[in-house]
C-alpha cells in the first residue's frame, strides 16, 4: 500500500512525519477527563484513510491487537475513580469511566495515524528520513531488516510446520510437548538463513551508505500543507469545538 498514487501518498515523508509527531503529542497531551475533547481529532485518521484510499477494515484489524492491553490497564481506573463525572439520565457516569474510555479513543486515534504513515510511506523513505536526524546506522539496519525480511522466519515457520504435520499420524496442530524444540529449531534455521543472506547481501555491495539519498526534495507546497495541517491541529487543541458544537446545537 505504501507505493499508491494519491494525494497523501505523494506528500513528503518529512512532513507527514512531523505532522505525526505533533498529532500524537496533542491528543495525548489532552486530559484523561476530556473525552468530548477527543471527538474533532477523529477528523484526520477519517480523512487521510478516504484520500489515501486505505481499507478502514485493514487499519482497524491491525489495531485490535492492541485494545486488550489497554482494557486491561485502564479497569483500574474503574475501580479506584469512583467520583461522579455527571448522570445520563439517572445513569452516574465516574471519572474512571469517562477516563476509561478517553484512554481507549486516543489508543485508537494514536494507532491509526501510526498505520496511515506506514502504510502510505515507503520503508526507504522513513529510513532516510531516521538517517538524516542521525539516528544510529545500526539501528536504523535493524528497522530495515526486520520489516524487509519477517517474510524469511514465516516462511520457515511455515516448511518446519508443514514437515511436523506430515510426519505426526494425521494430528492437526503442533503438540504442546513439541513446542519448546519447535521454536529452537525455527531460532536456529533463522540464524542460518539469516547468515546467507547476510553474505549474499556483502557479495552485492551492502554497506556502502554514503552515496545513499533521497530522491524526493521538500517542496514548497509540502510545507504550506505541513504547516496548515499542524496549525488545523493546534486550533482544535486550543478551542473547545466539541463544546462550542454542542452549545450551539443543545
Amino acid at each position: 500500500m505504501a507505493n499508491g498514487n494519491t494525494v497523501i501518498h505523494k506528500l513528503h515523508p518529512y512532513v507527514k512525519s512531523v505532522v505525526l509527531v505533533f498529532y500524537l503529542i496533542t491528543v495525548l497531551s489532552i486530559s484523561p477527563y476530556q473525552f468530548d475533547r477527543l471527538a474533532p481529532f477523529i477528523l484526520f485518521p477519517a480523512v487521510a484513510i478516504s484520500l489515501a484510499e486505505i481499507p478502514f477494515r485493514f487499519i482497524f484489524q491491525r489495531i485490535l491487537p492492541v485494545f486488550p492491553f489497554v482494557i486491561f490497564a485502564g479497569l483500574s481506573n474503574l475501580w479506584f475513580d469512583r467520583r461522579i463525572a455527571f448522570f445520563m439520565d439517572s445513569l452516574p457516569i465516574t471519572y474512571g469511566a469517562v477516563s476509561f474510555i478517553t484512554l481507549i479513543l486516543k489508543t485508537f486515534l494514536t494507532v491509526s495515524a501510526v498505520l496511515i504513515l506506514l502504510t502510505t510511506t515507503p520503508m526507504k523513505s522513513l529510513t532516510d528520513l531516521l538517517r538524516s536526524i542521525k539516528i544510529p546506522e545500526l539501528i536504523i539496519t535493524q528497522i530495515m531488516l526486520s520489516y524487509r525480511y519477517i517474510t524469511l522466519v514465516v516462511d520457515e515457520v511455515s516448511v518446519m510446520e508443514t514437515a511436523y504435520l506430515l510426519r505426526s499420524c494425521g494430528k492437526q496442530r503442533i503438540e504442546l510437548k513439541h513446542i519448546g524444540s519447535f521454536i529452537g529449531q525455527i531460532l536456529l534455521r533463522s540464524y542460518d538463513r539469516a547468515t546467507r543472506v547476510a553474505f549474499a547481501m556483502k557479495c552485492r555491495g551492502y554497506g556502502n551508505i554514503s552515496n545513499i539519498s533521497s530522491s524526493n526534495p521538500l517542496k514548497s507546497v509540502d510545507i504550506l500543507i505541513g504547516m496548515g495541517m499542524i496549525g488545523l491541529i493546534f486550533g482544535l487543541r486550543v478551542w473547545n469545538i466539541s463544546g462550542v458544537l454542542s452549545r450551539l446545537f443543545l
